[in-house]
């Protein structure tokens, strides 16, 4: 029996998040906000490595796993549930529906 052992592929993401204190200290928008943009340095890379052809050392078994991780990451921000902003769901709603009997 051989063994094969696993490829290790290594992603530097362009983006340095704030320390635990900071985070959780922070306004939910912000977090919020962090959170996307390491959402986008990581989308950022594995685009990079799953598109970007002229790299001859990346297999292709890591090139697909990287183009899959891609689409999931892209799937799972697209369906995200989105917060509300507004203060009330009742100013969405046409007036007739806003009355009080």
């Amino acid at each position: 029996m051989t063994h094969i052992s696993p490829a290790v592929l290594r992603l530097e993401l362009n983006y340095l998040p704030p320390s635990q204190n900071v985070l959780k200290r922070m306004h939910w928008t912000k977090q919020y906000k962090e959170k996307q943009k390491a959402f986008d340095a990581l989308q950022s890379a594995l685009h990079f490595i799953g598109f970007d052809y002229s790299i001859g050392t990346t297999t292709l078994e890591a090139r697909r796993i990287c183009l899959t991780a891609y689409d999931t990451l892209r799937s799972y921000r697209a369906t995200q549930k989105q917060r509300s902003i507004s203060r009330s769901n009742k100013s969405k709603l046409p007036a007739a529906l806003n009355k009080k009997p």
